[in-house]
């Protein structure tokens, strides 16, 4: 019998939750990491624990080796915040589940065991599968990141782009639905490499059957492809595209919904510039993707008229469409119209034209832009591998392992499920499947190998569905690629097709009415299928004449995507019939394909799963549908898995670690000898079964050819009894223990007490030792100090004579100098008068002697000749006197500077001598502290009565130069008083009584002219 679907919940199994709850508080729920441990394991418990852990933000449940996530619908929970990750690197014990275990056991795995390993994020739409993708990609990043090696240079490269690939194909391969607002629209296999150091060397990702349909049409709600309105919001040259807003454009409002609540598009545009710049993508091929989306907006646009009912022709408001598509994609606009409107083809060298009906105009455009996008697409894909992919170098070494994770798309039921559900469904149940057999298959599959007596564990097995999709050649891929090859097939002929071959197939349902549907008992449910359009979406060729289209375009990119209109992903090629055209493979044999080598690649690996679970429908934060977990738990078979682990054997242990482990259970008489094998594992367990009441049933515990299996409830009781037994011998050796340290404690209050009267001796004895060196020290110090007190007295008195010495020193001085100023000053004053009176002299008497001339005749001439020779003869000796004397005031004057110099010389003497008194009477302090206070004193009386001689004799010198100077100053003035002064060039007069020189005038002599009165 099919299944039944979807267990929903019954209104005693929610009140039987409700009644839980007061039994399992929140506490207990928020400790309860691991399902496993629930003792009264059933569904209204599951649903209990896994709700109240979700509404305390514990979103993460451990199941065994499994994660079940829940969607919290927020970002902002504590316990999950990035900075956390080096905790779970650590492997730090007591920290909450989370998907970075899985990551991390997938990583350690492969470094301890160099296998490939795969990590599986299964749930329906909107349950968390991409976000949780994006978790453990940036886990693994950041824990191959952190590696210290010498190919970290190339790892952080790759670890900045792994961290920016997501928001590129997200914006083109993700879109909003009713029940997702970021839903993936198509499936990726991401594999990333290491080495054997852990270091990330490289990346691939492998992509899944993309909904070209959402490209043209959505459902009500629904929204396109984010990339339309991030380019339409955050574009900065529309002109060049030629855009306008959303709503101006046939492909993007159909859906009634153009925003999308707390998204904002024009920040998502320019996160997809920025991934695009990390990833590499050129500003041309940037622009020329641009080019191919305003393209397919633009083309979307294009309305046609019906002419007939086998004709048709563009409207001709769709005119600047055709061109801007003509321009975008750099091809000629009539070209472009005449490909929508007519098909042409080639029958035995005869070309025929034959013109286009409304509807399959409109298929065209449709396919044209479907495929344009596709495309594109798949050359996103293809450039970020060619970025992730390791370098030349490190790609040829074989060493390393690789980790995959598949995130797929959810399984999907709407109100109209067209042939991508049943696509998407299919791989949703070849997964459940590959998951049944690890957990369920595998687990029955060691105990026969080990030979135990176990009844078999019933679990659904989804083997027949399968069947019914893929087997050949009833399965539903093989019938629709069958009438997919038939010209005249129809999606109607199809569906009579599948009733006949398929109407008595457990897992396949036909409608009670004429419709074109028919239903599939899946996994999760019972889906039904409408078969319109299924041909023609499996079909999925692209005209000859479109391709020729695109091939002539001038721009390289645009040529370039034509090569991948035909061809899939993985690379297939057409097939082709033995005398028959060549056949492009179909859309469904494609993804069969693919899914093959998907599986084949997990089945070689080591699998990990993370089960997302979907709270609400209303994708609201704290909030709990219980029918609707309930469904997709039952539906995922994560209760089966539950009881499946509990009621077989959950522990398993290796005969040697029983045996050393609850041998310590065995009486004291019963000996058990032997090596540690399955026949002294066998005794041991016998003893255990006829113990009296120690197992519950005696198949509870058994032993297998390498391994011990025991219930939970077993190993409990035996561990409660292996407790226990420790605990008694616990008991004895703590006798034993508590004697031992008691004698101790007493050996060491003795050496304490004996210790104390030695230290309470000694330290008397240092105190007693302290006080009398305190007391010398006092006495010598108060010694020190009143000898330093009058050393210190004599000091000053002596510094204070010194300094009034030095001032009336230095005054004396100051006096003499001035004095000495004064009188040069006045000197040179009288001087200069005595010049000047000689100078009018000297002009009266040439003026004289001229009108002499001029009035007396030639003896009075003679006369004055005379009297010019005379004159010049004075001349001369004034010269040699004034010669005389000034040689004599710079000799008094340079004797002046030596006495000066004598004095300054005696004064740096004296205080020379007073330094070395002060040296002398700080080294006699010093010498004073260990000699006898009487002879220091006498020693210092006797060096001041020294030091007072020396003093005197220094002012006595000071008296004498005080004299000397007083002597010269003496003769200075005796000079300044008989010596005349004379000037260069003056007249020197005889001072004659009664008569003036050469008959001059009594007016022309001074009293001043030649001698100086002296001025004290």
């Amino acid at each position: 019998m099919p299944p039944s679907g979807i267990h929903y919940c019954s209104s005693n199994l929610l009140n039987n939750s409700k009644d839980v709850a007061s039994q399992l508080g929140s506490e207990q729920a928020k400790e309860c990491h691991n399902l496993l441990t629930l003792a009264d394991l059933h569904e209204s418990t599951l649903l209990n624990t896994v709700k109240l852990r979700f509404m305390q933000d514990l979103v993460y449940t451990e199941m065994g080796s499994i994660i079940l996530a829940m969607n919290p619908f927020k970002f902002t929970i504590p316990a999950y915040q990035d900075k956390n990750m080096p905790l779970y690197a650590s492997e730090k014990p007591g920290l909450v589940p989370h998907s970075w275990q899985v990551a991390h056991k997938a990583f350690k795995s492969m470094k301890e065991c160099g296998a490939d390993q795969s990590i599986l994020i299964s749930g329906e739409s909107g349950a968390g599968k991409t976000e949780s993708t994006k978790t453990i990609i940036k886990y693994l990043s950041q824990i191959s990141h952190s590696r210290d090696t010498g190919e970290l240079s190339h790892a952080s490269k790759l670890h900045e782009k792994l961290n920016e690939f997501n928001p590129l194909l997200e914006a083109f391969g993700n879109a909003k639905t009713l029940r997702n607002n970021n839903s993936s629209r198509f499936g990726k296999f991401i594999k990333i490499q290491f080495c054997k150091s852990g270091l990330i060397k490289g990346a691939s990702i492998t992509n899944y059957l993309l909904e070209k349909s959402r490209v043209v049409t959505q459902n009500r709600g629904e929204r396109s492809y984010h990339v339309f309105y991030n380019f339409l919001a955050g574009c900065k040259d529309k002109d060049k595209y030629g855009l306008e807003d959303a709503e101006a454009y046939t492909c993007l409002n159909q859906g009634g919904c153009l925003e999308i609540d707390g998204v904002d598009d024009a920040a998502g545009y320019d996160h997809l510039v920025h991934a695009m710049d990390v990833l590499g993508i050129t500003a041309e091929e940037r622009d020329d993707i641009f080019s191919v989306l305003a393209a397919v907006l633009h083309l979307q646009n294009v309305k046609f008229q019906k002419l007939c009912d086998d004709a048709s022709c563009v409207d001709p408001s769709s005119g600047p469409a055709i061109q801007m598509v003509a321009r975008l994609l750099q091809v000629n606009a009539d070209c472009i119209t005449q490909v929508l409107t007519t098909d042409t083809s080639v029958i035995r060298g005869e070309t025929i034209v034959k013109p286009l009906n409304l509807a399959k105009a409109v298929t065209t455009r449709d396919t044209l832009s479907k495929s344009l996008y596709n495309s594109l697409f798949n050359w996103l894909v293809n450039k970020v591998n060619a970025v992730l992919v390791a370098d030349q170098a490190t790609a040829k070494t074989k060493d390393g392992a690789f980790i995959g994770i598949l995130d797929i798309f959810g399984f999907e039921d709407f109100e109209v499920n067209s042939f991508e559900q049943l696509c998407i469904n299919y791989t949703n149940e070849s997964l459940q499947h590959h998951y049944n057999e690890h957990v369920f298959a595998s687990e029955l599959a060691e105990y026969e190998k080990e030979q135990l007596d176990v009844t078999t564990v019933e679990y659904t097995d989804n083997q027949p569905c399968i069947d019914l999709l893929e087997k050949r050649p009833t399965g539903i891929f093989s019938l629709l690629d069958e009438e997919s090859n038939f010209p005249k097939a129809t999606d109607g002929t199809f569906t009579q097709k599948l009733y006949s071959q398929n109407a008595s197939h457990p897992y396949f349902t036909k409608p009670r009415m004429a419709q074109p549907t028919f239903s599939v008992h899946h996994y999760a449910g019972l889906v039904e299928y409408t078969t319109t359009d299924f041909l023609e979406k499996n079909r999925d060729a692209l005209g000859d004449n479109l391709t020729d289209l695109l091939a002539q375009s001038s721009n390289t990119f645009i040529a370039c995507l034509v090569g991948d209109f035909n061809l899939s992903s993985s690379g297939a090629k057409p097939s082709a019939a033995r005398n028959g055209p060549t056949k492009p493979p179909t859309l469904g044999s494609q993804f069969k394909t693919q899914l093959q080598q998907l599986k084949t690649v997990i089945h070689s690996t080591r699998p990990h799963w993370i089960r997302c679970v979907k709270p609400n429908m209303e994708q609201a934060p704290h909030r709990f549908d219980a029918k609707h977990v309930m469904a997709q738990l039952n539906s995922s078979g994560v209760l089966q898995t539950i009881q499946m682990i509990r009621n077989g054997y959950p522990v398993r242990v290796s005969h040697g670690e029983f045996w050393r482990g609850f041998r310590l259970l065995l009486p004291r008489h019963i000996v058990i000898a032997g090596a540690e094998d399955a026949s002294i594992c066998t005794q041991l367990v016998q003893h255990f079964r006829d113990t009296q009441g120690l197992l519950e049933h005696p198949m509870h515990m058994q032993v297998g050819i390498s391994k011990v299996f025991l219930k939970q409830k077993a190993f409990e009781a035996l561990t409660k009894l292996r407790r226990n037994a420790e605990a008694q011998s616990l008991n004895v050796i703590q006798c034993y223990a508590r004697r031992l340290l008691s004698f101790l404690e007493l050996r060491k209050r003795i050496a304490m007490n004996l210790a104390a009267v030695r230290v309470q001796r000694t330290f008397r004895r240092w105190r007693a030792q302290r006080r009398r060196h305190a007391t010398v020290f006092v006495q010598r110090q108060w010694r020190h100090k009143k000898l330093f007190v009058g050393e210190r007295k004599a000091r000053q008195s002596l510094r204070i004579e010194e300094r009034v010495w030095r001032e009336r020193m230095r005054e004396t001085g100051m006096k003499h100098l001035l004095e000495l100023q004064d009188f040069v000053n006045a000197e040179a004053n009288e001087r200069g008068n005595v010049h000047q009176a000689q100078d009018a002299a000297w002009a009266a008497l040439k003026k004289q002697a001229s009108q002499s001339h001029a009035q007396c005749g030639r003896a009075e001439v003679e006369r004055q000749a005379a009297l010019v020779l005379v004159s010049q003869d004075w001349k001369s000796r004034y010269d040699l006197e004034s010669e005389r004397w000034r040689l004599r005031e710079q000799e008094l004057l340079e004797q002046l500077k030596r006495v000066e110099g004598e004095r300054d010389a005696a004064l740096k003497k004296v205080e020379s001598l007073q330094d070395t008194v002060a040296n002398g009477m700080r080294k006699l302090q010093t010498t004073a502290r260990a000699a006898d206070d009487k002879r220091i004193i006498e020693r210092l009386q006797n060096s001041e009565t020294r030091l007072q001689n020396k003093v005197t004799h220094l002012q006595e010198a000071n008296e004498r130069a005080e004299k000397r100077i007083r002597q010269l100053e003496g003769h200075i003035s005796f000079l300044g008083l008989t010596t005349p002064s004379f000037e260069q060039g003056a007249l020197l007069v005889s001072p004659i009584p009664g008569q003036s020189p050469m008959g001059a005038s009594p007016a022309l002599r001074s009293p001043k002219a030649g001698f100086r009165s002296p001025k004290t």
